[in-house]
């Protein structure tokens, strides 16, 4: 130690030495930071089954990937997706109508107790929905789809409402119904709606 204007100052051997030291305290440090590292990795693999995938770290390395499943479209990021889950119920009223545009038949199919009719929509004609409901209403025939005479009471009924397609409805004996739910759809005007599908009937 030598002093330089009255102040103590280390000699450079000292000062090495100090260093020096410090440097392997470091290095341990480092070592014992590494195996502790080490040790999560392991736990992490074991905890989360990830044999043979590094599993990261709290804190360490980039959020494991959304798988795209769970990814919403854009557009919908808060929209909840409901699963299509059947649903059963009792029909004894049948509206057999078309959608807006006129250029598919639809078929409307009533329940008990349950206030939104499911919907079955021909895409091949009205030859598609005589095979659909042939087991619980067989009298069904193709003269239930006229386009003449749809087309002259949707006149009138639209001559009384232009937001209203005509339909008529007939009433038979009861049968069961499976339909599904859609998730919601946002439509021109801003609403969402959840459009109800017929998926199968048949006797009670």
């Amino acid at each position: 130690m030598t002093t330089v204007n009255g102040v103590a100052v280390p000699s450079s051997s000292t000062l090495d030495r100090a260093l020096e030291s410090l440097l392997q305290s470091s290095q341990q440090t480092n070592t014992m930071l590494a195996q502790l590292a080490g040790e999560m990795r392991a736990m992490n693999e074991q905890l989360f089954h990830r044999s043979g995938v590094q599993a990261p770290l709290p804190g360490i390395g980039n959020p494991p990937p959304v798988p795209p499943s769970k990814v919403a479209p854009p557009g919908q990021e808060t929209w909840a997706q409901p699963q299509q889950e059947r649903q059963q119920g009792k029909c004894a009223e049948i509206g057999i109508t078309k959608t807006r545009n006129l250029n598919k038949w639809k078929i409307n199919f009533y329940m008990y107790g349950i206030n939104k009719p499911a919907s079955f929509y021909a895409r091949d004609g009205y030859e598609q929905v005589l095979r659909f409901i042939g087991e619980v209403w067989p009298e069904a025939n193709a003269d239930l789809f006229s386009e003449e005479r749809f087309n002259d009471r949707n006149k009138e009924t639209r001559d009384r409402n232009p937001d209203r397609v005509h339909e008529d409805r007939y009433t038979v004996a009861p049968f069961l119904i499976e339909f599904t739910d859609s998730a919601p759809k946002q439509m021109e005007n801003g609403m969402k709606i959840s459009f109800r599908y017929a998926e199968r009937v048949r006797p009670l």
